[in-house]
């Protein structure tokens, strides 16, 4: 596992794998992993992927709140 820092100490990116995937799903976080440099397609695709789960068991949570 690696990580990507900036010049103020704020970890950018993670590698696991050879998969790398910006640290947060926050727009700014996503923002920069898709317009830094040296970024492939297979990486776009893995960030879709993990944001789309992500987003599912949001709305698992969301659902299992408002059923009780």
């Amino acid at each position: 596992m690696s990580y990507t820092i900036d010049q103020d100490g704020r970890v950018l990116t993670e590698t696991q794998q050879g998969v790398t995937m910006p640290v947060g799903y926050s727009f700014s976080a996503v923002n920069d992993f898709v317009h830094s440099t040296g970024v492939q397609y297979e990486d776009l695709e893995c960030l879709c992927l993990g944001m789309a789960s992500h987003i599912d068991e949001l709305k698992k949570q969301i659902n299992e709140l408002t059923q009780k």
